[in-house]
């Protein structure tokens, strides 16, 4: 071989020692290449020198015996667990007989159809994620399905007719498949079980508490502890669905704060799922892409009803979604749909509750955002009138069977709880859109100075129209009525449903607070008629929710907040006291007795306003 011009005869060697070494490229030149000159070392060329070549190591695998072993041992118990489940003699598949019942009238569905997700890696293509299968029955165990089996049944018959979290036949068919093919289990169903069990006992009237709240403490915690494996999952609904609920299962606990953290995540999982388009349900067949729709809903209530609870923006912007709302249509097994226990009424109560955070969403929009906050005075009591307008015709939009004045007991635990549910956010949304709830420190601060006269007689300030400017605003008689509304509705929950009261606190406490103002500010406005039956819901309420905060531990934040309606409820009936014996001596000067005497007309000359 000819060497290269100014370079010197090679042979096959294309580098110096020092190149070779260094694994650097070599340009041969005489009598140092480059590379040797810049690093003043000898430029050296010996024969049999080369570059040392990277060995990669193979990738560890277990020995061939043990995973034959494996594989042997999970179908030995694959078999047992169906030949188990095959001999019990005189015994039936529940799930068998349920999807019987549940069939189509064409006899269409089969129990063996697979469920009605996309195909699978349908949506796993968008990321190339995969599900995570478990080849161990001992990693991921559910109690036996004879056990569980009827809190399924309660969960779908009950929670799940309100808010559709999960579709019964698919979830039926998953369920069968987790016990009849322990090969084929996976984290997601193990974890879409837990959920549906936790929310099945949190969600009702619970005789066992002590019991049942261990039991949930451990679905949720079971739950949770694959949760890193869920919040990405693309291959099918699954992930979405156990954040959502785990959101929902904080949200009914003394301590919803986790709920912030977990919604924002359920709502990054819908954008990523591309469930807030239309464009992506043409990928979906027509079950999945409505229960998709469904899904989107559920996050979107939960994010807004979030929000105006902590009092932080919101996820889903309302110019970031095509999803059409969910109709108003009632039947009695269609999603969304509560039907009374004697079945002589019904609602769809997906359809109002959607449109109740759309409220919610303009709550927060025009009251706490950062462009609320530079709105002027006249603005900010517009955008509360134009909220009071909007709440107005949502409840006009309710049959008149389910107006909060006429909800009873006869109507149902099922079909009552939610709807005191969705009223107690109705009259939190009024309450926060005016600004005078329990966490509005103007709101406090305007009560205690002007209850200060009471505790302090020298600071007497009651001629001041200006101190609580709010109790004389026309909207006042409305506030105390719908205050009144939802503190008794609250108070027809059982105490055994905790996850009911404590989801319904901020309005409770925002509703006592509004009583409390106005015995308060009895002396500012001619509302007396209610007076002594507000002092007595006010003690009631009180006593309530101190009962709750001790049985439930150290809630400092509640805790404060009733220990502020204490003090002004001692303050009101102080007030209260106060303005009778001021009518009594205005009585007294106009020779009268309490009984001959004209109240209204007194009243009347005394402040000026008529009584009602």
């Amino acid at each position: 071989m000819e060497p290269k011009k100014g370079g010197r005869p090679l042979g096959r060697r294309t580098a110096c020692d020092f190149c070779c070494r260094k694994k650097i490229k070599c340009d041969t030149q005489q009598p140092k290449c480059s590379n040797c000159v810049s690093q003043k070392v000898p430029c050296v060329w010996t024969p049999g020198v080369k570059a040392k070549k990277t060995i990669s190591k193979p990738p560890f695998t277990e020995p061939a015996e043990i995973n034959r072993l494996d594989y042997l041992e999970s179908r030995l118990a694959a078999i047992e667990a169906r030949m188990e489940y095959k001999n019990q003699a005189g015994i039936q598949s529940p799930l068998s007989s349920w999807d019987r019942e549940s069939r189509s009238n064409d006899g269409s569905y089969e129990l063996n159809e697979p469920p009605s997700f996309p195909p699978r890696g349908t949506l796993a293509r968008m990321t190339g994620e995969t599900s995570v299968v478990l080849h161990r029955e001992s990693e991921h165990s559910l109690p036996p399905l004879s056990e569980i089996l009827p809190d399924v049944e309660s969960y779908f018959a009950n929670f799940n007719k309100a808010i559709p979290l999960f579709h019964q036949p698919d979830f039926m068919i998953m369920l069968e498949r987790w016990y009849n093919q322990p090969l084929g289990r996976d984290e997601a169903t193990w974890a879409a079980v837990n959920v549906v069990l936790a929310l099945s006992l949190r969600q009702t009237d619970k005789q066992e508490y002590v019991d049942s709240e261990l039991a949930t403490t451990t679905y949720i915690s079971n739950a949770q502890s694959v949760l890193n494996g869920l919040v990405t999952r693309s291959e099918d609904l699954k992930g979405l669905q156990v954040v959502l609920g785990l959101v929902i299962l904080f949200l009914y606990t003394s301590n919803p704060y986790p709920s912030c953290v977990l919604i924002a995540t359920a709502i990054k999982l819908v954008h990523r799922l591309r469930l807030h388009t239309k464009e992506a349900k043409a990928y979906m067949d027509p079950e999945t892409a409505a229960q998709g729709d469904r899904l989107f809903w559920i996050a979107y209530i939960l994010d807004k009803d979030i929000s105006m609870r902590a009092i932080e923006p919101y996820c889903l912007q309302d110019n970031d979604y095509d999803v059409d709302i969910p109709t108003n249509t009632v039947a009695d097994h269609a999603l969304g749909t509560l039907v009374s226990s004697d079945g002589t009424l019904s609602l769809n109560f997906f359809h109002h509750r959607v449109q109740l955070a759309r409220i919610q969403a303009k709550v927060y929009d025009w009251t706490f955002s950062v462009r609320a906050k530079k709105l002027s005075l006249e603005q900010h009591q517009a955008a509360s009138r134009r909220v009071q307008q909007m709440i107005r015709h949502w409840r006009s939009s309710l049959p008149s069977e389910f107006q909060a004045d006429k909800l009873s007991l006869s109507m149902g635990g099922n079909m009552l709880r939610h709807l005191i549910s969705i009223h107690s956010t109705c009259g939190h949304c009024l309450f926060m859109a005016h600004r005078i709830h329990a966490r509005d420190a103007v709101w406090i601060q305007q009560l205690t100075e002007f209850s200060d006269q009471f505790v302090n007689p020298g600071e007497l300030n009651i001629g001041n129209d200006n101190s609580v400017p709010t109790v004389r605003s026309d909207a006042w008689q409305d506030f105390l009525q719908t205050a009144r509304l939802g503190i008794k509705l609250i108070n027809l929950i059982s105490p055994n449903d905790t996850g009911l009261v404590w989801s319904v606190t901020c309005a409770y406490q925002a509703a006592l607070v509004i009583l409390i103002a106005n015995n308060l500010t009895v002396s500012l406005h001619a509302h007396h008629d209610w007076i002594d039956y507000d002092a007595g819901l006010i003690d009631e309420s009180v006593g309530a929710l101190d009962r709750r905060i001790r049985d439930a531990g150290d809630l400092p934040v509640i805790r404060n907040v009733l220990t502020a309606c204490s003090e002004l409820n001692q303050r009101a009936k102080l007030a209260v006291r106060l303005h009778r014996m001021r009518i009594e001596n205005e009585m007294l000067r106009y020779g009268g007795s309490l009984f001959e005497v004209d109240l209204a007309a007194v009243e009347e000359e005394i402040f000026g306003t008529q009584a009602t």
